[in-house]
């Protein structure tokens, strides 16, 4: 954050792994709303939203109670990490072990859980419907 002070802009060590990257910028997003400074905030929602879908659906979903957590639904980071989970969840739906990676996650942050269904309901996924496990 003091970086950002002096220079507008802040960097993160290339070193570090996407998931680890990103929950980084949700920390800086939550520091910058905390302490109230509007131009970190956008810089930190617009690094989480530009890193690239390399992640698994589990490291995604880790970053969920953080989020919500830390986060009020006002200054967009959550809608940001419902529609990220979402593009994750449509690739990871196929994966066996989905439903015990996603189940702790909906159990804990019921607001995640309303708003990823409401996104679902309003936006169905498109593209191949091939064989979809119920879980």
């Amino acid at each position: 954050m003091l970086c950002f002070l002096y220079t507008a802009n802040y960097n993160v060590d290339s070193e570090h792994e996407a998931s680890t990257t990103r929950g980084i910028y949700v920390q800086m997003f939550t520091l910058a709303n905390k302490y109230d400074v509007p131009a970190l905030v956008s810089l930190a929602k617009q690094k989480y939203e530009s890193l690239p879908a390399k992640i698994s659906i589990h490291d995604c979903l880790s970053f969920i109670s953080e989020v919500y957590t830390l986060t009020s639904s006002e200054n967009g980071l959550q809608s940001s990490a419902v529609r990220y989970a979402k593009k994750q969840l449509k690739l990871g739906l196929r994966e066996e072990n989905i439903r015990a990676a996603i189940w702790p996650v909906v159990n804990k942050v019921l607001e995640y859980s309303f708003d990823l269904l409401e996104m679902f309901v309003n936006i169905p996924l498109k593209d191949d419907c091939g064989p979809i496990r119920v879980l």
